[in-house]
């Protein structure tokens, strides 16, 4: 690949592999991603990896102080690519709105966060009533329980 579209951290990554003759696969079972991922690493200009996996690289390779700092600037320089930064820019959103949602009330939060269950014992919050639909588990005579139920109740009319 052309090393001008490559990022510096992809470059730094690249030559520390090659320098103790690894595989691109030994190097991604270590920091526990996949071959496809650290292969995207080495030759992207866009952040692949978070910080915490660049800094298991770092330990993996067992990089001194200077060059541990320099791999992590490296790293950090690295721009999202533009779907990492809609995807930033949408959790960004998300998390505004439900942080706003918590200083008013549980039915706000419940209404932008659908997965949201208020805690147990939560002041102001009830749990949903939700109406449970029971099945009619038929008796002997091939009428629903309930039915015979009400059968039994009506006032006999005797002639």
């Amino acid at each position: 690949m052309d090393q001008s579209i490559r990022s510096e951290f992809a470059a730094i990554c690249r030559n520390l592999r090659i320098e103790r003759a690894l595989k691109q696969r030994q190097v991604a079972e270590a920091i526990g991603v996949k071959l496809a991922t650290y292969g995207n690493l080495e030759s992207s200009r866009f952040k692949v990896i978070s910080d915490r996996r660049a800094e298991a690289l770092s330990g993996f390779y067992g990089l001194s102080a200077e060059d541990h700092e320099r791999l992590m600037l490296a790293s950090a320089a690295c721009p999202l690519s533009p779907g990492g930064e809609i995807r930033r820019a949408t959790w960004a959103k998300l998390n505004t709105q439900r942080s706003k949602a918590k200083n008013h009330d549980a039915l706000k939060l419940a209404l932008v966060n659908p997965a949201w269950r208020p805690p147990d014992g939560a002041a102001g919050c009830r749990p949903l009533l939700v109406r449970v639909r029971r099945r009619r588990v038929p008796d002997l005579r091939g009428r629903s329980r309930a039915s015979a139920f009400l059968r039994s109740r009506r006032p006999q009319t005797g002639t």
